[in-house]
């Protein structure tokens, strides 16, 4: 992932628990780089015009009072906002 981590010095300064999460993150930063990828590449693809689907965004956005009337049952901790599953 990134040049300084080299298995040797992953293996120095790292717990085993620390280089599977840091591999495990990786992997899903890789993951999303690549739908996103896909995802912009297949609108292309399509001859979605770019500044049509930024419009389209921005009208699906509504903001977030409209978030909340969607999720009732959401409730804020630690300032963030969290929906049950």
């Amino acid at each position: 992932m990134y040049a300084w981590a080299t298995p040797e010095r992953l293996l120095d300064e790292m717990t085993l628990d620390q280089i599977i999460m840091y591999y495990r993150k990786g992997w899903e930063a890789r993951k999303i780089d690549a739908q996103v990828f896909w995802g912009v590449l297949g609108e292309i693809m399509q001859g979605v015009d770019p500044d049509e689907a930024a419009a389209e965004t921005k009208q699906r956005i509504k903001g977030l009072k409209k978030f909340k009337e969607a999720h009732p049952e959401g409730k804020t901790e630690n300032g963030s906002w969290s929906v049950s599953r």
